[in-house]
């Protein structure tokens, strides 16, 4: 898609899709992505988070046998973290300069003197770093895992003044309004597929066999005529799992915290 309101028309490719924890495989494929990007004259490049090594599982805040640290060994499910100036990165940057074309930003497990932070990095058309932003707002699981960034600051680049967030950020206004304040013109969300859901193959099993049952969407909100059974069936299975009286479901995480907040 296009961007207006800036000097001119920038070209944004998103990239969506299961990073795991095999590094090398996970650099091939950000090649590939870089590559077709490039080739496709793409001007901004956005991939997802945890594309070096994957990203966590939920974190239980709770957790008995994984005592409240940022510092030492934590619970396996971890990814590994990669330092900024270290040979991922480097290699990343390489494939961007390799194929000079568009600014990429992208989201890691940064290590930052022996901690971790969920962190997106902005690099140029030539591999350099342009700009990074550290996860700022943590969930209460992440607390004790992650360290949080300090504040928000524009990055510029070739395509305008960018502002980064990562996942949770986003919830929070005032992360866009620090970032339009301080110059932002396109704002980036490096959010991410959680679980790895999204291609495995029960999921894909399962949505391709209620596309035929059900037909490709409801053909109208559901306060209209697109309530059906298998939403309310999905409610009813979510509500008895977490032991509550009832559910709600939403479209997206935008939409539920519209929805919440408003009401």
């Amino acid at each position: 898609g296009g961007v207006t309101g800036l000097e001119r028309w920038v070209r944004v490719a998103a990239a969506a899709g299961h990073f795991g924890r095999d590094v090398a495989f996970n650099l091939h494929r950000i090649e590939a992505m870089v590559r077709e990007a490039a080739a496709s004259n793409v001007d901004l490049l956005v991939l997802p988070h945890g594309v070096l090594s994957g990203y966590h599982d939920h974190l239980d805040v709770d957790d008995p046998d994984h005592p409240p640290t940022r510092h030492g060994s934590g619970p396996p499910d971890l990814p590994p973290a990669h330092r900024l100036d270290g040979p991922e990165v480097a290699m990343v940057a390489g494939m961007v300069a390799a194929a000079a074309g568009p600014v990429v930003c992208f989201g890691m497990t940064e290590d930052v003197d022996g901690e971790r932070a969920n962190t997106a990095v902005c690099l140029g058309p030539d591999g350099a770093v342009l700009g990074i932003h550290r996860k700022v707002h943590l969930p209460a699981g992440e607390v004790a895992w992650y360290r949080a960034g300090g504040g928000f600051a524009a990055v510029a680049t070739p395509v305008g003044r960018l502002g980064l967030m990562v996942d949770y950020d986003k919830t929070f206004p005032e992360s866009a309004r620090c970032l339009a304040l301080d110059g932002a013109e396109v704002l980036l969300l490096c959010s991410n597929n959680y679980l790895g859901l999204a291609d495995h193959p029960r999921v894909r099993e399962a949505a391709a066999e209620a596309a035929m049952r059900y037909g490709a969407g409801s053909g109208a909100s559901r306060l209209i005529s697109g309530n059906m059974t298998i939403h309310r069936r999905l409610e009813d299975r979510l509500a008895h799992f977490k032991g509550a009286e009832a559910c709600l479901l939403f479209g997206s995480g935008f939409l539920a915290n519209a929805g919440v907040v408003s009401a």
